[in-house]
């Protein structure tokens, strides 16, 4: 006798979650002869192995819920082995996870307010250091993106990708001999496929503005 087709459904499909979010998937089984019970994998981009995060009886609803705390693209699969009248199942869900983004600005000596605006003050003699983090991957780099506002606009100063340390992180000097007047922003991003890896998902740090006296 050939199993019947079995419904299952595995939520939160094609969803973009910020990195360490806890996400909460839950299976649905529809109608099984005798078998109730759901298995629910979890497969991250990158050498992680496959892990069973939850094998349960689902409940009189037929639902299975298991959370997970996301730190990189993963792709979650829900199984049901089926029995003698109800067909095996596999339901899947890829669920993009950004990197992790912290930027921080050092040396200033005071704060400004302009235009709504807090800038960090540095003297034109003392070079401002960018502290850039994302989560470890081996071989990740960050991109900073460094504009000037000129002509009332921001406009393009530099841009470039710096390795990251064993624990994500990256330090980045820029000189300030000469900058005297000069507005400037930073942020610094992880870029999917370019900076470096495909495991997370592209993110943007917020920008970091900054100013220069003598």
């Amino acid at each position: 006798m050939t199993p019947f087709k079995t419904y299952l459904k595995l939520d939160r499909h094609g969803s973009t979650v910020n990195y360490n979010t806890s996400v909460t998937y839950t299976a649905s089984l529809g109608w099984s002869y005798r078998n109730r019970v759901v298995e629910i994998w979890a497969d991250p981009y990158g050498p992680e192995p496959k892990r069973l995060l939850k094998r349960g009886t689902v409940n009189s609803a037929g639902k299975l819920s298991v959370a997970l705390k996301m730190t990189r693209d993963t792709y979650v699969s829900a199984v049901f082995a089926g029995d003698t009248r109800s067909g095996a199942a596999v339901a899947t869900s890829a669920v993009n996870t950004r990197a992790g983004v912290t930027t921080a600005l050092s040396r200033h000596y005071k704060w400004t307010k302009i235009g709504g605006t807090w800038y960090q003050t540095y003297h034109q003699t003392t070079d401002p250091l960018v502290t850039a983090w994302h989560n470890p991957y081996p071989g990740r780099k960050t991109r900073y993106e460094l504009q000037v506002w000129y002509a009332g606009a921001w406009r393009y100063g530099a841009t470039d990708l710096v390795t990251l340390n064993r624990g994500g992180m990256a330090y980045i000097a820029f000189e300030g001999d000469g900058a005297a007047g000069y507005r400037c922003r930073i942020r610094t991003s992880y870029i999917d496929d370019v900076s470096g890896d495909r495991v997370n998902s592209t993110v943007h740090g917020a920008w970091k503005y900054f100013d220069f006296t003598r």
